[in-house]
Formats: structure tokens, C-alpha cells, sequence
């Protein structure tokens, strides 16, 4: 870097003390290692992965041609090889993390692959969700004994897919809470990375696998009640909202704030959906089916919408009460939006249009106060989507439709440009105060 060759000269001209410049090389220096770690942990884990799978491959080769002995002793070689690397590992190289996170995905695809192939060799009979309930099962001891954060989101990625694989008709595993459970087990770790590795990439991950995951699983288990999954999902983008506004979650970057990002996304997503008139009508219409088939979804989805009236009571209470942004109330608004639609399917679908074009207001003029010109353009860009969503369904001549797009691309134009020029003034007027008087 140009500083640390210039550091000498800095010296030289007296301009910072040796004192100074060797702190700056201990802080690029400590830089440049962490850097070379995480290069070695993610190329260490690529390695396990392909020689994993390449040895999948060469036995898959000639598999056919094997007796079964010797099918039955390859799909466990792999295995044990998976094993001795992970007591190794523990004994030896314990500080390592590229150990610890290499031998513990080759572990867990070889607890995968052997699974799969005792099952072909003696044909048992299964289907992809049992083969991935046993996988995830056995996997869950490796994430902790080995604290791999990466085989961490491996278990997560292989919940998501059972819970995927749950929506099958022929099931033979129906009960939600399984899908809970398998998600449950993995918070600990979860939370032990949130206080140890907060600033880590694999933690960063997690804030997006982990909701991504519970959005499945709220689906899959309120779906028996086709009116009830609408409200229960807003309580849950609510829920993720205001937890990516808590104290911790906040002070992260926003590309690692998963909860935030998925939490305004979806609910500005759903309102979106709900501008257009079929929901409404639908509710009016049809008979109400609010209850689902079991217990286990019905205490489900008594629990999501409890936890985001005590997260919604946690905002009001707290010191962060005036920071309470239009997102937060909307799962609560949305459960009043349904009452009316029993009256007035229209009047419903009309404040929906109302609410989002109020979303994008207070968020444009929080763009404006804050001097945040993704914010802003968030605001503007609601606006624009629910300008796309009026023009399929609106009598309004081309003219009109037009006009409005082009007020729209305007704003955008007129308001970045008003909020550049405003920074730009400000960090003139910042290095005119810096330099000193003559």
C-alpha cells in the first residue's frame, strides 16, 4: 500500500513520530494476516468439498461392478477418513480454523454419502425428506464439537430443503414442529457466533440462511389455513424488521443485516401484492378458514404473532421510540385491513395503496433527513413499483400512465441531484473551517 511505502518519509519530514508509524504497520500488518486466514479458511473448505466429491465420483464409477461387501466398505471409508481428521483436528490443530471448518465439512458429506449408499446397496426404502432429516441429525454433533460455522449454514441449507421437501403431498412426516425443532437446535450455535465471531463472514451468512429458513417453515405450517398465512408471514417480515433495528443487529453493515433487508423487502413485497383487488374479494367471498388442521400450527402461528407484538412493545418502550419507522405497525394494521375487508373489500384494497404510498413519503423524506441516498432511492423505488402495479389494472388512458412515470423518473433525477449538491457543500464547507488561518 502507498502509505506503508511512505511511512518512512512521513518520518523523515516529521509529520508523525516513529511511535505513530510503527503502530500503522502493526495495524496494516494484522490486516494482511487476517486476510490470509480467510483466504486459507475458504479455500480449505472448497478442497474438502472437491476431494469429497471426488472420491464420491471414483467409487460411483465402477459401483456396479462391486460386490456388495466391498460397496458396504467404501461407503464407510470415507467416513472414518472424515472421523480421523476431526479427532486430529480437536488434538492437535484445535486454534486452526481452516482445520476445523475443512475436516468438518468432509465429515458431514461423508455422513451424507454414506447414508445414501448403504441405502442403495440394501435397499432400504426412503425419500429425500427422511434422507435429509438423518443427514441433518447426525451433522448437528460435527457444528459443535468442530465450532464450524461453515458446516453450521450446511445443516441450515439441508433444514431449508427438508422443509421444502415437507410440502410434498406424500409426506410421511407432517408435523411442523419437526421443521422447529431442526431449526431450534442450530440457535445455540447461533447465538455463540453472535457473541464470539460477530464480525465474521460465515456469521453474516447466518443472518440471512437462518430467516430464509423460518420464512419456509411459517409457510409449510400455516398453509392448512389458507387466510391465516397472509398475516402470520407479515408478523414475521415485521418480526425480522424490528430485530434488524435492535442494538446489535443495527450497528451492523447492511449487506449483513439479513433480518432488516428480508424484513422490509417482504412486507413492502406482500403489500405490494395486496394492492390489487383478488385478496380482498377472496376473503369477502369465500368461507373463512382461519383455523389450521393442527395444534402444533396453531401454536406456531400464535407464537410468531405474539413475538412480534412483544418485539413491536419493545420499540415503543425503549429509548428508540421516536427512531419507530411505517414498517413496524403493519403487520397489526394488516389484521385491521381484514376486518373491513368483510365489509368492504374495496375500502381495504384502497388503504393498502394509501399505506404503501405513506411507506414511501416518511421513507423518502427519512432519506432526505438522514443525507441517504439509498434510502431515498428505496422510497422513490417503492413509489415506481406501485406505479407498475396500478398500470395493469387502472382504466387510465397511456397519456396519463406515461406522465406519471415520467413525474416519477423526474423525482429521481430532481431529489438525487438536490441531495448531492447539499454533500457537496457540506465537505466544501468542511475543508474551508480545516485550513488554517494566514
Amino acid at each position: 500500500m502507498s502509505l506503508i511505502n511512505d511511512i518512512e518519509k512521513l518520518v523523515g519530514d516529521e509529520i508523525i513520530s516513529q511511535e505513530t508509524a510503527n503502530r500503522i504497520r502493526a495495524y496494516y500488518n494484522s490486516k494482511e494476516a487476517n486476510s490470509s486466514n480467510r483466504l486459507l479458511v475458504i479455500f480449505g473448505v472448497l478442497g474438502a468439498f472437491l476431494i469429497g466429491l471426488g472420491i464420491i465420483l471414483i467409487i460411483a464409477h465402477n459401483w456396479d461392478q462391486l460386490p456388495r461387501f466391498v460397496k458396504t466398505t467404501f461407503a464407510f471409508i470415507p467416513l472414518l477418513i472424515g472421523q480421523g481428521l476431526c479427532g486430529y483436528t480437536l488434538w492437535k490443530k484445535k486454534e486452526s480454523q481452516t482445520w476445523r471448518e475443512s475436516s468438518s465439512i468432509f465429515l458431514i458429506l461423508s455422513i451424507g454419502a454414506a447414508i445414501a449408499l448403504i441405502s442403495q446397496v440394501y435397499h432400504l426404502q426412503g425419500d429425500m425428506q427422511g434422507f435429509l432429516l438423518i443427514w441433518m441429525t447426525l451433522s448437528l454433533p460435527v457444528v459443535y464439537l468442530m465450532t464450524s460455522s461453515v458446516s453450521s449454514l450446511l445443516y441450515i441449507t439441508g433444514t431449508f430443503f427438508f422443509t421444502i421437501a415437507s410440502f410434498d403431498n406424500n409426506s410421511p412426516i407432517e408435523n411442523p414442529l419437526v421443521n422447529w425443532l431442526l431449526i431450534g437446535l442450530i440457535i445455540p450455535y447461533y447465538l455463540y457466533i453472535l457473541k464470539y465471531r460477530n464480525a465474521s463472514n460465515a456469521t453474516s451468512f447466518h443472518h440471512w440462511f437462518i430467516p430464509i429458513t423460518m420464512i419456509i417453515a411459517t409457510i409449510y405450517s400455516t398453509i392448512s389455513a389458507e387466510y391465516v398465512v397472509a398475516p402470520v408471514l407479515l408478523a414475521l417480515f415485521g418480526s425480522f424488521y424490528m430485530i434488524g433495528h435492535l442494538e446489535q443487529t443495527n450497528s451492523m453493515r447492511l449487506r449483513a443485516n439479513g433480518y432488516l433487508i428480508i424484513g422490509a423487502l417482504g412486507t413492502i413485497c406482500m403489500l405490494l401484492a395486496f394492492t390489487f383487488s383478488g385478496y380482498w374479494e377472496w376473503i369477502a367471498e369465500n368461507e373463512n378458514n382461519w383455523i389450521p388442521e393442527t395444534i402444533y400450527s396453531q401454536i406456531i402461528a400464535v407464537v410468531i404473532m405474539c413475538s412480534a407484538i412483544a418485539l413491536f412493545a419493545k420499540h415503543i418502550m425503549s429509548k428508540t421510540f421516536n427512531e419507530l419507522t411505517p414498517i413496524m405497525p403493519i403487520f397489526i394494521i394488516f389484521i385491521v385491513l381484514i376486518l373491513i375487508s368483510g365489509f368492504s373489500p374495496g375500502a381495504s384494497q384502497l388503504l393498502t395503496n394509501f399505506i404503501i404510498l405513506a411507506i414511501a413519503v416518511l421513507t423518502i423524506k427519512s432519506g432526505v433527513e438522514q443525507d441517504h441516498l439509498g434510502i431515498l432511492n428505496y422510497g422513490l423505488i417503492i413509489i415506481t413499483a406501485l406505479l407498475i402495479c396500478r398500470f395493469f389494472d387502472t382504466d387510465l388512458n397511456f397519456v396519463l400512465r406515461g406522465i406519471l412515470f415520467i413525474v416519477v423518473g423526474v423525482a429521481f433525477f430532481i431529489t438525487n441531484n438536490i441531495l448531492i449538491k447539499k454533500r457537496s457543500r457540506a465537505q466544501q464547507n468542511a475543508s474551508y473551517k480545516s485550513i488554517p488561518e494566514s
